[in-house]
C-alpha cells in the first residue's frame, strides 16, 4: 500500500513538471523522477551503488570526491550525485528514525538496512559540504575451519568461557563472533545485544535486542546497559554483546 502511494505521488510530480515546466527537457524530467524515487524508496541515491558494488566502506568527502574500499585499499570512485539529493535523503531517513539532520544537528548515525551503517556530517563541524561514510558488513566471508579455529572454539565456546574480541576497523571481529556463535549447541538460549544490527548468524534459539538513541526531543533512549539488565531476566545460556562504541 505504501509503495503504491509513493508511486502515485512520483507519477503526479512528473506529470506536474511536464505540464508546468515545458522548458524542462525529457532527460531532465526523467532525472527529477529518478531523484524523487531515490529519495523515497530503497537506499535512495545509494541504491545502484549497493546493488552493483561489493565493498566494505564508501566515503563521500563533500567537494573532495568519493572513495571506495572493495578489499584492502581505498580507490577513487565516480559518484555524480548532487549534494542536495544526498542531504535530502539523509534528512528523510533521519526523520523516519525520529531524528534531525541540519545545522543544529550536524552529525548523525543511521542504519539503512541490516549490516549497512551510514554516518553523515554537515558544516560547521566539517568543511567542504556534506560528508558521508557508508559501512557494509561483509561478515559472511568464510573463516577457515582449521585447527586454530577449532582450538579457539573448544576453548571459549565449549569451555563456556567469557571472552572479548578486539581489533582494528575491518579486521573481521564481527565475522569471527558470528562464526563462533554458530558453534554453540543447538539447545542453548542465545541473546545478541547490539547498538546496530551487524551480527548475522544461524542458530535456532537466537534472540536479538537492539539499543536505541534518544530522539530529537531527547526521549526514547534504550541503552545497551538497560538491555543487558533485561537480558539477565530472560535466562539466557549465553549473551553476545556486539561492537561497543
Amino acid at each position: 500500500m505504501r509503495e503504491e502511494l509513493l508511486n502515485e505521488i512520483r507519477e503526479d510530480v512528473v506529470a506536474q513538471l511536464i505540464e508546468r515546466s515545458p522548458w524542462f527537457s525529457e532527460v531532465e524530467i526523467q532525472n527529477e523522477g529518478l531523484a524523487l524515487r531515490d529519495l523515497t524508496a530503497g537506499y535512495g541515491p545509494f541504491t545502484e551503488l549497493l546493488a552493483t558494488e561489493k565493498f566494505s566502506d564508501f566515503f563521500f568527502n563533500g567537494d573532495g570526491g568519493s572513495w571506495i574500499n572493495r578489499g584492502n585499499l581505498l580507490e577513487r570512485y565516480i559518484f555524480e550525485i548532487p549534494e542536495r539529493l544526498l542531504i535530502n535523503f539523509v534528512r528523510t531517513q533521519a526523520l523516519r528514525a525520529g531524528k534531525h539532520f541540519d545545522q543544529a544537528h550536524p552529525a548523525i548515525d543511521l542504519e539503512l538496512g541490516p549490516g549497512i551503517r551510514l554516518h553523515a556530517l554537515l558544516p560547521p563541524i566539517i568543511e567542504g559540504g556534506i560528508h558521508l561514510s557508508i559501512r557494509v558488513n561483509q561478515q559472511r566471508s568464510l573463516v577457515p575451519r582449521d585447527d586454530r579455529f577449532q582450538l579457539l572454539s573448544d576453548l571459549i565456546i565449549h569451555g563456556r568461557r567469557n571472552f572479548l574480541i578486539s581489533g582494528g576497523t575491518g579486521s573481521g571481529k564481527t565475522t569471527l563472533l558470528a562464526h563462533l556463535l554458530e558453534e554453540l549447541p543447538l539447545d542453548q538460549r542465545i541473546l545478541v545485544i547490539e547498538d546496530t544490527h551487524e551480527i548475522i548468524a544461524s542458530h535456532p534459539h537466537l534472540l536479538r535486542m537492539q539499543a536505541r538513541e534518544r530522539n530529537s526531543e531527547g526521549a526514547g533512549e534504550i541503552s545497551v546497559r538497560e538491555l543487558i539488565r533485561q537480558a539477565l531476566r530472560m535466562k539466557p545460556d549465553r549473551i553476545f554483546l556486539g561492537e561497543v562504541r
